[in-house]
């Protein structure tokens, strides 16, 4: 029954081509049972995506928590973007209170999977002194740790052990402090909630499902974890040197960025197409072959109706190999610096889809200088701030964006863009 009444929507959606979906200035409607969302949950400090399935079965793809007063390596001096709401709720706090808000009933108040990319701060909270410490686990709350301390996690996915294989950052204190935390925390959440670690397989197509309702027209393919690319076929490929010689570069300039090891998929239901990669990027100015991530990526991908844009669009990312693969017609910038994104990766963006709608989710004066010293006019961008959330309409053929307003808790509708019709 639920099935048919699935393709039934399906139907009318292709022949009415709209779905519905409030008007502007007020909430955001619930999901409704057939329809993917992807939201873009806007904090300031990083990277998070929340998906609710067709069935309702939920995904939740990082958990920001970078902060400005964190002196991390992959802060870089650059000004951070204001946090959102305000600097006075944590980024692991405005994640869980948003997915509290927006998950389905069907779901039980659980999140089915989540995947940390890679273990970098602003994808997965940071650890420094001073910071909440949970009084059962003993783990510091922050980013997906408080996030999982306060919604039940089925099924924690990642990119393997932080040294297996090794990047630069394996080696610094602060990623041996994540990691560390983020073992405490799953072992917690384990004994509490029954969680279950999963390692990424490139290539697999089991490893997220539908939990409530199994639909032959989606799936999720994981593309790459850990450095390995799936083939296109029943394998995997690597330009990674052997953990061996990885460990003997240690931090130096010859090591892998953590970057590169990020957890890469793609997801497709009917027509529509998405593609979310962490923060792979390519070679760019580096002399190491193994650096660019997103080449091997290009050659399994195709067109794309969306996409995640690798590693907050900045330079040295979403190569024009990649880009010519998915041509996408929309992109979701995770920015939350104020050189977030870059001139020359937005040129790239436009050059392979003249007409693809890019958006950001932070966007400053600074950053507005930054662009346009450069020759790229934001006001081209289809959204520049807030919580962006894509609502693919019953069987996949079509997809409506609307932009919420970040200030406050009542995710109001700031604009309404579609419905798109998907690309066969």
């Amino acid at each position: 029954m639920r099935t048919a009444l699935i393709f039934l929507l399906a139907f009318l959606s292709a022949l009415t081509g709209c779905q519905k979906g409030p008007v502007a200035g007020k909430p955001l409607d619930s999901w409704t049972e057939g329809t993917l969302e992807i939201h873009s949950i806007n904090t300031g400090r990083g990277e998070s995506f929340f998906y609710i399935l067709p069935d309702g079965t939920t995904l939740l793809i990082d958990a920001s928590g970078a902060n400005p007063l964190d002196d991390e390596e992959e802060s870089h001096g650059h000004r951070y973007c204001p946090a959102k709401p305000s600097e006075d709720v944590s980024s692991g706090e405005v994640v869980a209170e948003y997915i509290r808000h927006f998950m389905p009933k069907v779901a039980d108040g659980t999140i089915d999977y989540s995947i940390i990319t890679h273990y970098h701060g602003d994808h997965m909270g940071i650890v420094i002194e001073g910071m909440d410490v949970h009084p059962e686990g003993g783990f510091i709350v922050s980013g997906i740790t408080e996030v999982g301390s306060k919604i039940k996690i089925r099924t924690a996915m990642d990119r393997g052990d932080v040294m297996d294989p090794p990047s630069k950052n394996s080696f610094s204190d602060r990623t041996k402090l994540r990691y560390g935390n983020y073992l405490r925390f799953l072992e917690w959440s384990k004994e509490k909630y029954g969680t279950e670690r999963v390692v990424v397989t490139p290539g697999a197509l089991d490893q997220i499902a539908l939990r409530h309702a199994p639909m032959e027209d989606f799936h999720i393919r994981m593309l790459a974890a850990g450095g390995r690319v799936w083939d296109g076929a029943e394998g995997t490929v690597t330009r990674l040197p052997s953990t061996e010689e990885l460990l003997s570069f240690g931090p130096s300039k010859n090591a892998a960025p953590e970057n590169i090891l990020s957890v890469a998929l793609h997801l497709r239901y009917g027509n529509f197409d998405w593609y979310t990669g962490g923060d792979c990027q390519y070679r760019g100015r580096s002399t190491n072959e193994y650096n660019d991530i997103e080449e091997p990526i290009s050659k399994v991908m195709g067109h794309v109706e969306g996409m995640k844009a690798d590693h907050h669009a900045t330079n040295a990312t979403n190569s024009p190999e990649l880009l010519a693969a998915l041509t996408p017609d929309f992109v979701i910038a995770g920015t939350w610096k104020e050189n977030h994104p870059n001139p020359e990766t937005v040129k790239r963006f436009f050059a392979a889809n003249p007409e693809v709608k890019f958006m950001t989710t932070n966007f400053t004066e600074a950053t507005r200088k930054y662009l346009t010293d450069e020759g790229v006019d934001p006001e081209t961008f289809l959204a520049k701030q807030g919580h962006i959330v894509v609502r693919v309409a019953p069987g996949g053929f079509s997809y409506t964006i609307f932009i919420l307003d970040d200030s406050d808790t009542k995710y109001r509708v700031a604009a309404i863009h579609g419905p798109f019709t998907c690309k066969p």
